[in-house]
Order: structure tokens, then sequence, then C-alpha cells
């Protein structure tokens, strides 16, 4: 049947059927699909299925993260002090500051949303894409603190700039501080970042608290912490700690991957204690030796390429010291 304009007519036609999808040849049992971690491991499971890219995230992956059956978050640590070292990083490793302006509204922010979650700030650092604070928590609500203080710059950041999307990375980075010696590193840390970023000396840097380490307590703009004046009546106490050497560099957590840029002064200062030697060194040591070195640097959290990388150690070498 041709309509006039001679163009063949297909309205009694049937609509062509739709394609039969492969049959299954493996059953797939629920548990399975509930203990999959990520995409590609649904994908193995489900490979034969056929479906194609978007219908499998629609029909299996997003169902098991929905409730929470898939990639579940890593708890936060407790801290027996109430002392946190927290530290909010870029997205990206994006600039956080462009100018003095945005360093101000930063520290503005700091002051007007801790206090309200019952808060103290000992000690702060703006670095340049990422932030560094020591903070007093009695009622653990540090994570609502971050968040709001993380939403409220990102606004005023983005709408300054123009830029969309996130500013900082999805999760703030959290170490409890579990005694007096490591709060008093931990602050000659967070004051030493810019001098060991190669920005400025410590006691040159403006975007610190080191500054008000050496004020009245009275006079300080921004840390809260009244343990600061128990722990440094004077400031001479204070700088007697920023001016002496600590026997192990400070790192927030011995159970986190240590951070690349900690790698080399860390990762020296433990084969120094232990070999006494530089961690390239350890070739020509004695096998017990190096071995108790390599040990070390595992039990402080390097990784196996972490230490390969630091002693040009070869990877079975690493695998096997005992």
């Amino acid at each position: 049947m041709t309509s006039r304009e001679g163009r063949p007519d297909r309205r009694n036609k049937r609509p062509y059927p739709q394609q039969a999808r492969p049959s299954c040849s493996i059953t797939i049992k629920k548990h399975q699909f509930e203990n999959a971690i990520t995409f590609r491991q649904v994908a193995a499971i489900v490979g034969e299925l056929n479906l194609d890219s978007r219908s499998l995230r629609m029909r299996y992956l997003q169902p098991i993260q929905a409730k929470g059956g898939a990639m579940p978050r890593k708890p936060r640590s407790k801290s027996p002090t109430g002392y946190f070292h927290i530290t909010l990083r870029g997205n990206g490793g994006q600039l956080l500051f462009n100018d003095a302006e945005d360093r101000i509204a930063m520290l503005q922010i700091l002051d007007a949303i801790l206090p309200k979650h019952n808060i103290e700030l000992i000690a702060w650092c703006l670095m340049g894409n990422h932030i560094h604070l020591l903070i007093d928590d009695p009622d653990d609500r540090k994570s609502d603190a971050m968040h709001a203080i993380a939403v409220s710059y990102a606004g005023r950041y983005n709408a300054r700039t123009g830029h969309i999307g996130h500013v900082f990375q999805e999760r703030f980075w959290d170490s409890p501080i579990k005694s007096e010696v490591y709060l008093l590193e931990a602050i000659r840390y967070i004051h030493l970042n810019p001098q060991k970023a190669g920005l400025a000396a410590y006691d040159e840097y403006p975007w610190s608290s080191h500054r008000e380490y050496l004020m009245s307590a009275r006079s300080r703009p921004h840390v809260t912490g009244s343990v600061v004046g128990v722990i440094f009546p004077t400031p001479r106490s204070y700088l007697r700690l920023m001016e002496s050497t600590p026997s192990l560099p400070y790192r927030p957590s011995a159970t986190a991957k240590v951070r690349e840029e900690d790698l080399c002064e860390f990762g020296t200062a433990i084969v120094q204690s232990v070999a006494g030697c530089a961690p390239t060194e350890l070739k020509s040591a004695s096998k017990p030796l190096r071995n108790e070195a390599i040990l070390a640097l595992r039990k402080q959290g390097l990784t196996i390429k972490q230490v390969q990388l630091l002693t040009g150690l070869g990877t079975w070498v690493i695998k096997n010291a005992s």
C-alpha cells in the first residue's frame, strides 16, 4: 500500500519488535552486589549480562551506594584529649586564596563559626592550597563546624571569582592529638609549614598564628585556646620550642599513609635514629640493621613504594625484611 504522494504507508504496519537481550548464563546472587566496592567489580560480576555502562550503573551500582552497601567511609578517630589537627585542602590542589582579602575573609569565617560549635582555636596557618587548624573540640562537633566553614568560604569564593564547582576536597583531614608532646609538636609543625614549603621563614610569614603566640592572651585576634597560656606562660617559652630540634619529625597519625611532602624528612629521621645513616646508605648496611630500619619505616606508616623511593632498595628486599 502506498500513499497519494507515492511514499510507503506505514500506518498499518506493526512497529519493529525490540531486539531481545542475550540470555544470561550465570547466576547473580544478591550478596555479591552488596559486597561490591567499585563499578569495575560490579561490572566483572555481571559481565555476561551484556548491559551498557549507564544501564549497569543505574540498575546495580547506584542502589548499592544509596543504601550504604558500597564504599563505606572510614569513621573519624576520637581524641582522648579533645585536640585535633585539621587540614582543609583545595579541590584538586587548587589555590584557596588569591590575595590578602581572601585570607582575611577565611579568618573572619573561623572567628564566627568555631565559637558557635564550642570549639577553641589553638593554632592556624593559611597556606596557598590548604589550611592547618589545631582545635580544642570537647563536644566532638568538628564535622559540622568544618562543613559550615567550607560552605561559607566556598560561596564567597565562587561569587567573587566566578569559579564553578567544589572549592574544597570532599572530606577534611583530621588527626587526634593524643598527648601533650604531640600537642607541642603539632604547634611547631603548623607554624613551620610555610618555612618548609619555601614561602618564608616561619617568623616572617604573616598568615599563621605564630605572632599571636608573642602577644598576651587578650590581644590575640584569632587564637582562643586557653591551653596556649598554660603550656607557654611567656613568649620566650614558646620561642624555645620553635628553636629546639624534635627527636622525631611530627606526623599527625601513625596509622595513616605518610604524605609525600613529609616523606623525605620523616623517613630520614627514622633511618638515622635506627641505623645511624642516610636512607640511601642502607644498601651497604648489614642485613639485620637494614631489616630493622625497613621494619621501623613500615611500622610508622610508609608504604612499600615509599620505602623504595626513599632508600633505593628493591621491592623483594623490603617485602622480605624480618
